[in-house]
């Protein structure tokens, strides 16, 4: 379940999103702030109107769990990576699936640039890959950073330095 609060008393509800038939595993919200984009272990991502609480749509193409969602940071798209190897890249407005990146290992965290030219993957495996959205499926660059999975990618603004957290 998905519920939203609000600052400073923790303790009033403002909406709650449902829908998934298992756990969330990962939520943000869009650049707009308009809609929240959620991925579960139910293998599905969903998209609410944070006005109404209404569920918008549900993107479904994974073969396996969902562990992290992200929204461009500029454009009304979404991405979910899974261990099942792939990035999906979701259109919010039309609604449907744009691009399948695969990868060699399972995906556990992505994080997208500020302008949502590049995105970032922390995998199984510990590797951390580049990829451009404009280019290729592909990724631009593998670099071996951690000897056990990254659960977390986060990119300060600076675009140059990188917080990843391994198990």
């Amino acid at each position: 379940m998905l519920i939203l609060y609000k600052l400073p008393f923790l303790d009033i509800e403002i909406s709650t999103f449902t829908g998934f038939s298992s756990t969330v595993t990962s939520a943000c919200y869009d650049y707009t702030e308009q809609y929240i984009f959620a991925g579960s272990l139910d293998r599905t991502a969903k998209l609410w109107d944070l006005k109404n609480s209404k569920l918008i749509s549900s993107f479904i193409g994974h073969i396996n769990y969902i562990n992290a969602v992200a929204s461009g940071n500029t454009s009304q798209k979404g991405y979910t990576v899974s261990t099942d190897r792939s990035i999906r890249e979701w259109d919010f407005s039309e609604r449907k699936l744009i691009k399948v990146y695969n990868s060699s290992s399972g995906i556990w965290s992505i994080c997208l640039s500020s302008n949502d030219n590049n995105f970032y993957t922390g995998h199984l495996d510990g590797s951390f890959k580049i990829w451009s959205t404009n280019r290729n499926d592909k990724p631009e660059q593998i670099i071996e950073l951690h000897n056990d999975k990254i659960i977390s990618i986060k990119q300060a603004k600076s675009e140059y330095q990188f917080l990843t957290l391994s198990t």
